[in-house]
């Protein structure tokens, strides 16, 4: 835009030029009917437009050349004249225009375009006609053209800003962290796997990938602690559905549900090494949940296939999850449900978590997934005192998570239906039948609760030490449940009663 600006400046400052000096050649000509600068602005337009009325004409030698000259110009300045003119006010002037005058009291600016972004601005607007979507980017691909709600151009987020005055602002980029992201102006959200630690509070970090294994877990598959699992797939969405099962799917103290990963895990193997003092790994014999990592190819073992209760073919490449489970439905028998990351999903089987569902207002911009783990932080802080939710360590915040996300399954075993979008009825039903169950039962709740606080700190590098230390990542708590003192051991009863709090 800047460039052709320039070329717009230097266009306009020739055709204000010619004119001048066709004029000063002119003068010195008696016979001329070129006498002054408007006459010879007329006869520039008249000879590049082709019209030639003939009423003026350049009698002076270097006046035929100049007109010569603006002959062979003809329509291609003006053409070029126009269209950057015509560039110039749709793509600097109108959009400066309408971001001045749309009186939206929210302004969503967004630094790319890419399917992603796409789906959020299209939510946006839908969910809030109040404000206003603005790229800064060529619009390249788009399965519709931009309409009045939209408007595009190249600007920086604080100028558009300056020209808008909204009550609100957002900034996204579905693509990465923008280049000093600190400094732009208004809400920032922004698609990367990095922790947002020591970043500022207005800046907000969306992991698709985690996010969309949290919500397979808790929204399209339910076990009840014997089954089966097969992911198939490589990469950063296979890890996250494989360690968020390993999260959540915390259902009895003596369940035994093998999960068979084929592909490469070698990143999530690497990440979690003190995995193995709560798993039993590529050893079917042990009690326990039990990973097997396949070395062999995922159509190699038929048997496993078949005696899956869920199959989930997770890879990040969705072509590949499409053709997989293509052959899967051709070659092979199966009795259990089949999950597919792909576009198109065989009819038999269940597809992944949308990109359109995942790339939502609700999501992205209201953390719906974090919201739980946002109120359980809030209410314990103010019982207990302590930082917020935007001062605590990357690591407290994926803790409560986990917490939150077992909320779900906590009012799964207690009301023994499936709650997805739970109610304050919902909690204090299930806190009702929490208080009235024997209490023996009530100990296995405390056990699974101690279980599932394990299963995080050592998928995520803690191991035992009769001495805390944060630094170390060392606990003294992670032992088996009865060998834990009655204190420490009752602890674990908080969780619970916090179905309490979240029904009020």
């Amino acid at each position: 835009m800047k460039q052709s600006k320039k070329i717009l400046v230097a266009l306009t400052g020739i055709l204000l030029i010619l004119p001048l000096l066709l004029l000063l050649a002119e003068r010195r000509a008696g016979s001329t009917t070129i006498r002054s600068y408007g006459d010879a602005i007329w006869y520039t337009f008249t000879t590049l437009t082709t019209v030639g009325y003939g009423d003026m004409v350049p009698v002076s030698t270097v006046g035929r050349m100049l007109g010569f000259f603006l002959l062979l110009l003809s329509l291609g300045v003006l053409a070029s004249f126009i269209s950057l003119l015509v560039t110039f006010l749709s793509g600097s002037a109108l959009p400066r225009w309408r971001l001045k005058h749309s009186g939206r009291k929210c302004l969503n600016i967004f630094l790319n375009f890419d399917s992603s972004a796409e789906y959020l601005a299209e939510q946006i607007v839908e969910k809030d006609p109040a404000s206003l979507v603005v790229f800064v980017c060529q619009k390249e691909t788009s399965s519709q053209p931009l309409d009045q709600r939209y408007v595009q151009m190249s600007a920086s987020p604080s100028e558009i800003a300056d020209i808008c005055h909204s009550e609100k602002i957002r900034i996204f980029q579905t693509d990465g962290i923008p280049e000093h992201a600190e400094e732009l102006p208004g809400e920032v959200y922004c698609v990367t796997d990095l922790p947002r630690e020591g970043k500022p509070a207005s800046l907000h970090f969306f992991n698709p990938r985690e996010c969309m294994a949290r919500v397979f877990w808790k929204q399209k598959i339910f076990l009840t602690g014997n089954e089966n699992i097969v992911i198939i797939g490589s990469g950063s969405l296979a890890d996250s559905v494989l360690e968020w099962a390993l999260l959540q799917n915390c259902i009895k103290p003596d369940q035994k549900i093998t999960y068979h990963m084929f592909g490469d895990f070698s990143d999530f193997i690497n990440n979690h090494p003190n995995m193995g003092a709560y798993f039993s790994v590529n050893n079917r014999e042990a009690t326990g949940d039990c990973l097997i990592f396949h070395q062999k190819p995922w159509n190699a073992d038929p048997a496993v296939l078949r005696g899956a209760d869920c199959i989930v073919f997770c890879d990040d490449e969705k072509q590949r999850n499409q053709k997989r489970s293509s052959d899967l439905k051709k070659y092979f028998f199966t009795r259990g449900k089949v999950f597919v990351y792909a576009e198109n999903v065989p009819a038999e089987y269940s597809g992944f978590v949308s990109e359109k569902e995942l790339y939502s207002p609700d999501q992205m911009i209201g953390e719906k997934q974090n919201k739980l783990a946002r109120t359980m932080h809030a209410l314990y802080q103010s019982r207990n005192g302590g930082p917020s939710w935007e001062e605590i360590s990357d690591f407290q915040q994926r803790s409560n998570l986990a917490a939150a996300d077992h909320v779900y399954m906590k009012l799964r075993i207690l009301l023994g239906k499936d709650v997805t979008e739970p109610e304050p009825e919902d909690y204090q039903a299930a806190f009702q039948v929490y208080r009235s169950v024997d209490p023996a039962v009530r100990e296995q709740y405390l056990e699974l609760e101690h279980q599932r606080w394990m299963r995080f700190h050592l998928l995520h590098g803690w191991s035992y030490h009769e001495q805390r230390d944060n630094s170390s990542r060392q606990h003294p708590c992670l032992l088996p449940y009865h060998d834990l003192g009655r204190e420490d051991q009752l602890k674990d009863e908080y969780s619970w009663k916090l179905l309490e709090l979240l029904g009020e």
